[in-house]
């Protein structure tokens, strides 16, 4: 994909979420890079599904223009869970020739070429498989504890929480286990930089929704993405007893990045305010506490109930509360009901 004007990263936010969604409304998977302002990627699905799929896209302005490289029949998806993945820069990506030339250089006319370069950024897909949960960068390449984590998202995504121990993570990174505790000393160290670093593997490139629609759409957008990860979902709520309490290791991290998330949600709701997606009657400080009761509500319940539909359900709640938000506050106390109506 080549845009006709250069994507701002708020415009390419919203054009990620936008491929998720109407992805996800096909069942089309797959995932997508972006180097300044060339998109290539990965479409995977049923041949009719992904034949309309590319035709949407192509006929849609946004996008702007949407060239297939290469096809080919596989028996399974490469990326089936995942509507539109997002791969940041990772220079094992631009360590391959015909990948970095894909990326990089004027695209050759030559239909061979193209086709070439098309199967090698597939092959280094189906290498790196789990590649877009580590948000590598070329600055943090070398990085042995980037390494370890990266591993460790991988152990967890395959194992579980429960199995995913500090002797298993050293067993598959190749070090021994004394040199993994020098990296990370205790387990919730390793889990802290573990949700650290995938988390904002899906955050970060949708950050830019919430100045260019608002902290609710950013939200939306944030859904989608923790849907298609519940090993993600699983390893969060593995640390709630730790973030309550005063004592143990790790604790008062793990409250400083939730706090930190709310503020980012409080922050976007009085530039709603501002720009008049939400009115002045909305106090930012309780709209964010209520949206992130939401949210961290729906992550919960799609762990507790398989098949949540979590997009819908959060559309469901927030057309009601965003209404609300423009209706004068009046405390209802339900109990006061129900007595006054008792005598002696």
């Amino acid at each position: 994909m080549v845009p006709s004007t250069p994507w701002t990263d708020g415009a390419f936010a919203v054009l990620l979420a936008a491929l998720r969604e109407g992805n996800a409304a096909v069942d089309v998977t797959g995932v997508l890079t972006r180097h300044q302002d060339r998109a290539v990627g990965v479409v995977e699905g049923d041949d009719d599904d992904v034949s309309d799929r590319l035709a949407q896209l192509q006929a849609d302005p946004r996008y702007g223009a949407v060239r297939v490289l290469s096809s080919e029949t596989s028996r399974r998806r490469v990326f089936p869970e995942w509507a539109a993945a997002y791969q940041q820069a990772d220079p094992l990506l631009h360590g391959d020739e015909d990948v970095a030339v894909l990326l990089t250089a004027p695209l050759d006319a030559d239909p061979v070429l193209l086709a070439r370069r098309g199967e090698a950024l597939l092959s280094w897909f189906r290498a790196h498989p789990r590649a877009p949960l580590s948000a590598q960068h070329h600055t943090d390449s070398t990085s042995e504890p980037v390494r370890v984590v990266n591993v460790a998202i991988e152990v967890l995504h395959e194992t579980g929480i429960e199995d995913c121990s500090l002797e298993l993570v050293a067993d598959v990174a190749s070090i021994s286990l004394d040199e993994l505790v020098v990296l990370f000393p205790t387990r919730p160290d390793l889990v802290r930089a573990m949700i650290e670093r995938w988390a904002g593997a899906l955050s970060g490139p949708l950050l830019p929704i919430a100045a260019e629609l608002g902290a609710v759409a950013y939200l939306r957008a944030l859904v989608r993405a923790h849907a298609e990860q519940p090993a993600l979902m699983r390893l969060v709520a593995s640390t709630l007893s730790t973030s309550t309490s005063s004592t143990q290791p790790g604790g008062e991290y793990f409250r400083a990045m939730y706090s930190g998330f709310k503020a980012v949600i409080r922050d976007a709701l009085e530039d709603d305010v501002r720009a008049g997606r939400e009115p002045a009657t909305m106090d930012a400080e309780r709209g964010a506490q209520q949206l992130l009761a939401l949210f961290d509500g729906l992550r919960v319940q799609a762990l507790l109930e398989p098949g949540l539909d979590m997009v819908d359900a959060f559309d469901r709640a927030t057309a009601r509360t965003r209404r609300g938000w423009s209706e004068p506050y009046e405390q209802h106390d339900p109990f006061r009901q129900l007595t006054a109506g008792v005598r002696p």
